[in-house]
């Protein structure tokens, strides 16, 4: 917590089975990038998190986080990049993550989140890679979702309980990859 001028901070691909830090909000507010992917880091997101407003690489993926997404990470304004993949969290998805302005990669997959896809999502306007497949989704997919001009690497909403018609708007998709 001294380093005051730590930008980058990468602990992944290592056996770490700690419980998630409530500090780790202590860390330096010049902190861009930050990976703890790939580890048995377990837990709760703490919303000391919310302290690294540099922030804009967020890879948490592949660990054993619980609980929620806390809902002021939408002014986490910097956040290019956040990837929370093969967790347990659960709850809503957050509709602050519409937020999220310069947000272009949104990997949330193999998780239990419930409710609906915000449809706030729209509003990232940089969005080019969204995944929520295999979560616990419901409802239908917001034409605000599909509209986002800019996916072009990635859009995967399986493996969900979603519902009603897929929205006209995805013809627009044009640039789609997958």
């Amino acid at each position: 917590i001294n380093a005051t001028n730590l930008q980058h901070l990468d602990v992944g691909l290592n056996n770490f089975g700690c419980k998630f830090p409530e500090s780790i909000g202590n860390l330096s507010s010049n902190l861009q990038v930050l990976y703890l992917d790939n580890n048995q880091i377990f837990g709760s997101i703490p919303p000391g998190i919310l302290n690294l407003v540099g922030l804009q690489s967020l890879n948490m993926q592949f660990n054993q986080f619980t609980g929620t997404i806390p809902r002021e990470i939408g002014k986490l304004q910097n956040l290019h990049l956040l990837n929370l993949i093969k967790n347990s969290l659960s709850g809503n998805i957050p509709s602050s993550l519409g937020n999220l302005s310069l947000l272009s990669k949104l990997v949330l997959g193999l998780n239990n989140f419930q409710g609906n896809i915000p449809p706030s999502l729209g509003n990232c306007s940089n969005l080019h890679m969204l995944l929520l497949s295999q979560n616990n989704l419901t409802s239908a997919i917001p034409k605000q979702v599909v509209s986002i001009s800019s996916l072009s690497m990635y859009l995967d909403l399986s493996q969900n309980q979603l519902s009603g018609s897929l929205p006209m708007e995805v013809a627009k998709l044009i640039n789609l990859g997958y």
